[in-house]
């Protein structure tokens, strides 16, 4: 009897123990990898590595850099330079970041990824498959923030955006009217590619393709646009790159997309660099690499553009211990505050499917350049909202920075523009008369209002006091000690050490309070950065005036400054296309005499006639006229005044009728979709594109388009789902009463415990305690493992087999008889998931290949077996009817999942 119970408890421990270190950590039970590899680790020194990353998994850091340098100690063939790498960041004094799941109006049971955050924050895009509502195998949906900062429940585009195949949206503009999807639609070169679309009025243009230029027959998705609206970045697989996935660039240009740019060895490596973001200031990239050194699977990294090449970067820096995990961290997308970010990640204890979508302050060090989101309406003169692009020029370099477009149905425009330049504002629509601004961000603190650091450590100002106080009670016991030179000296070393700890606690105390107001002043939503500029554009009629607000004079002086010409080169071009005849006009403030402001103002106006007509402007269209200090359009009492007073005006005196005109070159002058347009026709479309000849129509909601070419697997999801633990039967830890029994005996009735991993592989220990008469012990030992076949049949229908041992004691003679058998379980079983109700339904038939002497052989232990399991939140149970020569019984499992 004794043999056999020590038979059976070291079965018992070879199971439930004897995985090795590896298995264990590949499986993600990390707790019990570090024990393994403990006991391991002195014969085997390689196993330090992993140790240290199963303590990574677990947020110990200290120990994981310990585990490191054993590692390089004690392994002959270690990776020295990778070790050294990651005790650096570890030991990096990264702030603390907590990651917080979105919840349930935006994650849900199914898979979401693809964040995509508005530039104001309030609009989160995604992607989500196998999610209640969806029109495909993966759908993009939005949701939006109300007032008190909660996302609103998720909304599904629809069709045409939305198809029964896998597509979704991967980029949308700064002011959130042009968006990039991948997909299937019709017009694919075969490879799954890049399309476009343009918001028009509450609805979306069919999508069409990006054109030859930059789709391939080769795989790219991935994108992102950058602030300006014509920058993309996107990832490939095309041949020729450095990596297995490299990231390119490419800008849209009124001659089309040009040649897409391989951003280099410093951001792409030999292995996978994917999901790019450029955020709102223009230059800090972020992004996900499994190339660059990092703590396992993608993680997620940022780095600065170098000057004006997008293939010249700064050396990617780690985003840290903090948000980068074991797991694949990636997708990062920032709104132009740079407070929050939204990212990916999987099998986090939180999550509610196999994706989900977190978000978490970014450390301030992290953080993009500071922006400003400046938004307002473009209206015509009588308050109607006009469809209008506003371009924002560096006044100082002449470079176009950003553009936006406003919104034909509300003139509502929105853009995200860095701080620390001047930008020259302009409005050039056809039929309207050219508008322009200026806008100095040179000093964003003057704009802003600031605040103390005792303003932000208001709410822990009393409780850093108290901090103060009980460092001074301390100080002055620590002065005592040093005084009192006591000959106790085991006691005095008691009193230092107790003293010592009090320091170490309050010092706690006080790094506490700091770390919390500095966490309450990094997520704030920063809404002092935004700005209100609405423009109000006058149609092109006789007597419409403008000002040309980016004309400089040297003061006192009629020379015109370099950075004017620009705008008098927009004057000339916008006579040229309207057939106008212009009075430019000339005012000065009152300071000085009238004489001579009257000649200064006539002077200047003088010079921008000479500039134009030395352009090419007939002379007969340009007249100029000095008004001095005649017509003020402010007070001369103060500095603002006097300087809107300080002006140079055009009017119109003559509209001439013109002929002809570059119809094409107009269109896409003004309309982001002929432009976006134009350039996929000037890079070629496929032969079967529905947008080759025409532009999308707009809002309108179509059939979905099959595509005749051959299609390639999108990588955001696949239309069968591969089960998961939460999927299962059974949680990862299960306790329940069973029972079990033999032909013709009452049955047993026991505890059970059952372990299950992320492959579904289950482990069951067995304990019965209440034996029908003549039984006095009986346990039972099993592993069940798993086979999915759900990417073949389309059904979560999987293959289980196994090893099944019973132990039991009968008494012979009054004497205990020990027995066993093994049987080897065959069979099936086919799980259904109603969201927190979970159905699984068993064929299995158990074939016996050991069994003790003393079982008769014409009894065999084989037995068929048929049930229902159920599970719902942490309840789980089932029935059963066992069949077979010797086991036959009614059997049921009750209990609870963990």
């Amino acid at each position: 009897m004794r043999s056999s119970i020590i038979l059976f408890l070291f079965l018992s421990a070879a199971l439930l123990f004897g995985q090795s270190a590896n298995d264990l950590f590949d499986k993600g039970n990390y707790s019990s990898a570090i024990s393994a590899y403990q006991r391991t680790v002195d014969s085997n020194p390689a196993g330090y590595l992993n140790l240290a990353k199963s303590h990574i998994a677990l947020k110990q850091f200290d120990e994981a850099i310990d585990a490191l340098q054993n590692y390089k100690a004690k392994y002959s063939s270690a990776d020295k330079t990778y070790a050294d790498k990651m005790i650096a960041l570890l030991e990096r004094d990264d702030d603390f970041v907590k990651i917080e799941n979105l919840g349930l109006n935006v994650n849900s049971a199914g898979s979401e990824v693809f964040p995509r955050i508005s530039q104001d924050g309030n609009t989160l895009y995604f992607i989500a498959s196998d999610r209640t509502g969806g029109v495909g195998a993966s759908d993009s949906w939005y949701s939006t923030k109300d007032k008190n900062g909660k996302w609103g429940k998720g909304v599904n585009f629809g069709s045409p955006l939305n198809t029964s195949s896998n597509d979704g949206l991967l980029a949308i503009s700064g002011d959130d009217n042009v968006a990039i999807f991948f997909g299937h639609y019709q017009g694919t070169f075969g490879g799954g590619d890049l399309f476009y679309t343009v918001r028009q009025g509450n609805g979306w243009s069919d999508p069409c393709n990006l054109g030859a230029t930059i789709n391939s027959d080769g795989w790219e998705s991935m994108a992102n646009l950058a602030p300006d609206g014509r920058t993309l970045f996107f990832t490939s697989s095309r041949s020729g790159g450095v990596g297995d996935e490299d990231i390119y660039v490419t800008s849209l240009t009124p001659n089309g997309w040009t040649k897409p740019a391989n951003l280099g060895s410093t951001i792409n490596t030999t292995k996978k660099e994917k999901y790019p973001f450029l955020s709102a200031d223009g230059k800090t990239l972020y992004f996900s690499s499994d190339g660059h050194i990092g703590f396992g699977g993608q993680d997620l990294f940022y780095s600065k553009k170098l000057g004006d090449s997008w293939t010249s970067w700064s050396e990617p820096v780690n985003m840290g211990k903090h948000i980068n995990t074991l797991e694949n961290d990636q997708d990062l997308t920032i709104p132009a505050s740079g407070v929050r970010g939204y990212v990916v990640k999987n099998n986090l204890s939180d999550g509610h499917g196999k994706t989900d979508i977190y978000s978490f302050v970014l450390p301030y060090e992290m953080r993009p350049e500071p922006v400003f989101q400046v938004y307002g309406t473009v209206q015509d003169d009588k308050g109607n909202p006009v469809a209008a692009v506003i371009r924002y020029q560096d006044l100082d370099t002449n470079e176009e920075i950003a553009r936006a477009t406003s919104n034909r149905s509300d003139g509502l425009y929105k853009i995200a523009l860095p701080a620390h330049r001047r930008y020259a504002i302009s409005i050039d629509m056809k039929g309207y008369l050219y508008y322009s601004d200026l806008l100095d961000l040179r000093n964003p603190d003057d704009l802003l209002e600031q605040q103390t650091i005792n303003q932000l450590l208001s709410k822990e100002v009393q409780n850093i006091r108290k901090a103060q106080s009980r460092f001074n009670e301390l100080n002055g016991e620590l002065n005592l000690l040093l005084q009192k030179d006591s000959k106790e000296v085991s006691q005095a070393f008691a009193e230092y050490q107790k003293l010592s700890t009090q320091f170490r606690d309050n010092s706690r105390n006080l790094n506490t309070y700091v770390k919390r107001a500095k966490m309450e002043w990094l997520s704030s939503e920063d809404d002092q950065r935004e700005l209100r500029k609405d423009y109000v554009l006058q149609p092109i009629k006789v007597g419409a005036k403008l000002e040309l607000k980016n004309v400089y004079f040297d003061f006192g002086k009629a020379s015109l400054r370099p950075e004017s010409k620009n705008e008098i080169n927009k004057l000339f071009d916008l006579m040229n296309r309207a057939g106008i005849s212009v009075e430019i006009g000339g005012h000065t403030d009152n300071v000085g005499s009238d004489q001579t402001n009257l000649r200064l103002s006539q002077s200047r106006v003088d010079e921008v006639k000479k500039y134009l007509v030395q352009k090419g402007m007939a002379q007969g269209r340009v007249s100029a006229v000095g008004y001095g200090e005649k017509h003020p359009i402010a007070t001369n009492d103060t500095d603002a005044g006097r300087q809107a007073n300080r002006r140079v005006e055009m009017k119109i005196t003559n509209i001439q009728q013109r002929e002809g005109t570059d119809e094409v070159k107009e269109e896409i002058k003004y309309d982001m979709l002929a432009l976006l347009r134009h350039a996929a026709i000037v890079g070629g479309l496929p032969e079967d594109s529905p947008c080759s000849n025409r532009v999308a129509s707009s809002g309108k909601k179509t059939e979905t388009r099959k595509t005749p070419v051959k299609q390639k697997t999108v990588q955001v999801s696949a239309p069968a789902k591969e089960l998961e633990l939460d999927d299962n039967i059974y949680g990862g830890w299960n306790i329940h009463l069973l029972n079990y029994g033999f032909k013709n005996a009452d049955a047993s009735l026991g505890v059970g415990i059952v372990t299950a991993d992320d492959d579904l592989d289950e482990y069951h220990l067995e304990y019965y305690f209440d034996n029908p008469k003549g039984v006095s012990f009986m346990a039972g030992l099993g592993a069940l493992y798993t086979v999915q076949f759900n990417d073949i049949f389309n059904i979560n229908l999987n293959g289980l087999f196994g090893v099944d041992g019973k132990f039991y004691s009968v008494e012979v003679l009054k004497k205990d008889e020990g027995r066993i058998f093994v049987n080897i379980p065959l069979g099936f079983r086919y799980i259904h998931n109603f969201d927190d109700l979970i159905l699984g339904y068993d064929a299995i038939y158990n074939i016996n290949v050991l069994k003790s002497e003393e079982i008769p052989n014409s009894l065999s232990p084989s037995n068929f077996r048929v049930g229902a399991n159920v599970r719902w939140k942490v309840l789980q149970g089932g029935l059963f009817l066992n069949s077979g020569d010797f086991v036959d019984y009614f059997g049921f499992r009750a209990g609870v999942a963990f």
